[in-house]
């Protein structure tokens, strides 16, 4: 799991549909519209990440 990108890549990817999709049953907000917001802001944070990170992968 962990050599392959692609898996994260769509595991994120469903995560934002899923959240997407349950901001709309709360709210209403069109979900489509909550997609790309969603994916806007992940292009950014990608780009110029809002903090540092840290931490180290434990087995």
């Amino acid at each position: 799991m962990f050599d392959d990108p692609d898996v994260w890549g769509i595991l994120l990817a469903d995560a934002a549909q899923h959240l997407a999709h349950a901001t709309e049953e709360l709210t209403g907000v069109d979900a489509a519209e909550t997609l790309k917001k969603i994916a806007a802001a992940f292009d950014r944070e990608m780009e110029a990440p809002s903090d540092e990170h840290t931490g180290e992968f434990k087995e």
